[in-house]
């Protein structure tokens, strides 16, 4: 959440943290009780499931929403409020909502330049290819299955050697890799996450003996993965003097598709 401050109001909205704040003091009876205990199951899940795999963002605390927004409502109700400031909240939470979804339209537009690429992969790859990449659109733009979490790619792109990068592309019988220009980051300035390509991991791949450049624009790049697959019934290697392994251990079941 850290890295995108602004995903704490256009995802929570100041009049709705305003009246969290008025509930936390004022809030009372067995209802406000069983909406605590929801929220606090809520962040406890978001603790529990995303912390420790490093997915933080706030998307995944929508679970809270609603008794926040009851709460929220609640705690404003039992404030006395003049006029003019009940218009106030009133236009703050239209305009954060209108800027919340104007502000998630441009995050997920797709630019001509991705379009293009997904257009190649729809047009030039195997139905059932299984594809790299960090856009879940991917499945709704092309049909084809994105493989992303399932490699650990912070661990794939920045510590994992050579040999366990081909034993985990092939264990999850990886064919393509999809590169969104706009989802490539610089290690030295970011530190290594899950929300994209590395900078240097990128820079390699063509000289791998195993990949090869099927297909590039200046926003969007596609390599073929020539690997044999890795035996079902294996898991990929531990990591040299470490304890987690460099790719989930069960086989991946079939992915279904977004609907």
């Amino acid at each position: 959440m850290a890295d995108d401050p602004v995903s704490h109001v256009t995802h929570f909205g100041i009049p709705l943290i305003a009246g969290m704040a008025a509930a936390v003091f004022r809030g009372r009876g067995w209802a406000c009780l069983w909406l605590w205990l929801a929220l606090a199951l809520a962040v406890g899940g978001f603790v529990v499931v995303f912390v420790p795999v490093g997915s933080t963002q706030v998307r995944y605390l929508m679970p809270a929403v609603l008794p926040l927004v009851y709460l929220g409502g609640r705690g404003l109700a039992g404030v006395r409020l003049g006029r003019w400031l009940r218009w106030v909240l009133i236009a703050g939470a239209v305009v954060q909502a209108a800027a919340a979804v104007g502000y998630i339209a441009w995050k997920r537009d797709i630019g001509p330049q991705e379009q293009a690429g997904y257009a190649w992969i729809r047009q030039n790859t195997p139905a059932d290819a299984r594809i790299m990449c960090p856009e879940h659109v991917l499945v709704n733009q092309t049909g084809r299955p994105t493989v992303w979490s399932l490699v650990n790619p912070a661990y794939l792109m920045t510590e994992a050697t050579d040999e366990e990068q081909r034993a985990v592309l092939g264990y999850f019988h990886v064919g393509y890799i999809a590169v969104p220009m706009r989802r490539v980051y610089d290690r030295r300035r970011e530190g290594a996450h899950a929300g994209g390509y590395e900078q240097a991991f990128l820079q390699a791949l063509p000289g791998l003996p195993y990949v090869e450049p099927v297909y590039a624009n200046p926003g969007f790049r596609v390599f073929r993965v020539t690997l044999p697959d890795w035996p079902a019934d294996l898991s990929p290697p531990v990591p040299e003097g470490g304890d987690a392994p460099a790719g989930p251990r069960p086989a991946p079941p079939p992915p279904a598709p977004v609907r």
